[in-house]
């Protein structure tokens, strides 16, 4: 017992001198780490710096509860089927795998100059929601007097424009999420949470690394040919169409990437500091800046092209965002929609992490 307590006495006179001040450090169990690290969570830049600390703080600042909420927001809180399904997920893996696909993806939008989102077929039951949609939106029409509707066929005004479909890459996944406008915002206005959700349509499908080369080399050589090919099957991965539309990709492209650098220097105080995932990189427009606040550039879109643009107004969530942008257009940061009307279609990108969007009308 003597010599124990001898033991122990020398130990902390040894901490004591070799700390600063004299201080002995305050040792923490695994229980109160836990706790610190809980306030942590969604702080991505903090949580890999503490894990460089050490191996114990290494494992403990990768556990999946700390992660699970990052995930979910890269996805827009809504996890693909595939993945909410399995039983043991480590969030921290998941993440980095889609980031590092996501490049891959730019690499291979880079030489084919066009978006890699996929063509992704509807289901079968996507009628009935069509026709259930109409039924409901006629409904509440006739009920407010809308003297042009009748049971089951609602009026959508002359240009039409009620169907939007938007199509969101999230590394490996991609989502085709179609909306009829006029009953979300009737389903919002009335506070129906059931029309609300009634109104979004949302199909998942999974991309192979293997298929996106082959599918961008049938791509080109069908436009050439002036063919067409079939969407991927939302059940299955053997086959892969990129979509091909007659979008300004020039425009199109030069707003998401001054976008992306845009919230990239205002919201990350250090593009060069410690992330999940590699060092974000800015395009030339923003790569000579060296100042700690980002400059006050606006927008041009590139001559010759017919499009219009809408500022963001949205709030910005913290959570996930470093790796959304690190990831960019295939990280869900932007979507790619279409509206259909009478005499033509509108095609857009959309970015999700502030609100703001690009309108071409060149296919009007």
């Amino acid at each position: 017992m003597g010599n124990s307590a001898s033991r122990l006495q020398r130990n902390s006179s040894d901490l004591a001198t070799n700390t600063p001040s004299g201080h002995v450090p305050l040792l923490v169990d695994c229980r109160s780490l836990s706790t610190v690290l809980s306030f942590l969570a969604g702080d991505e830049i903090s949580l890999v710096r503490t894990s460089t600390v050490c191996r114990h703080l290494s494992e403990s600042a990768r556990k999946p509860a700390l992660w699970q909420g990052t995930l979910r927001a890269f996805f827009d809180d809504v996890l693909p089927p595939m993945l909410e399904q399995h039983g043991n997920l480590d969030p921290l893996t998941v993440l980095r795998d889609q980031v590092a696909f996501s490049r891959v993806l730019r690499e291979e939008e880079r030489k084919a100059k066009q978006f890699v989102f996929p063509k992704i077929a509807s289901p079968k039951d996507s009628q009935e929601w069509f026709t259930q949609c109409d039924e409901v939106v006629a409904e509440m029409m006739i009920r407010r007097g809308c003297k042009r509707s009748r049971p089951g066929h609602p009026y959508y005004g002359c240009s039409g424009g009620a169907y939007t479909t938007e199509t969101f890459v999230y590394g490996h996944y991609a989502t085709k999420v179609t909306r009829n406008g006029p009953l979300l915002a009737m389903a919002k206005k009335s506070g129906s949470a059931a029309h609300e959700e009634l109104a979004e349509h949302r199909v998942w499908c999974y991309l192979e690394e293997g298929k996106v080369q082959e599918a961008l080399d049938a791509s080109s050589s069908s436009s050439a040919q002036g063919g067409d090919q079939e969407a991927l099957d939302a059940s299955s991965s053997s086959s892969l169409d990129i979509m091909r539309e007659d979008y300004d990709y020039a425009a199109l492209k030069s707003f998401s990437d001054w976008k992306l650098d845009e919230l990239r220097l205002k919201h990350v105080p250090n593009p060069k500091s410690t992330t999940p995932t590699p060092p974000l990189r800015l395009s030339t427009a923003f790569a000579n800046n060296t100042k700690s606040t980002p400059p006050e550039l606006t927008w041009s879109p590139p001559k010759g092209s017919d499009v219009s643009v809408k500022e963001g107004t949205r709030a910005l969530s913290r959570v996930g965002l470093i790796s959304r942008l690190n990831a960019g257009i295939y990280g869900g940061a932007f979507s790619l929609s279409s509206t259909w009307t009478s005499i033509g279609v509108i095609y857009s990108l959309d970015c999700a992490l502030d609100g703001s969007h690009v309108a071409d009308y060149s296919a009007m």
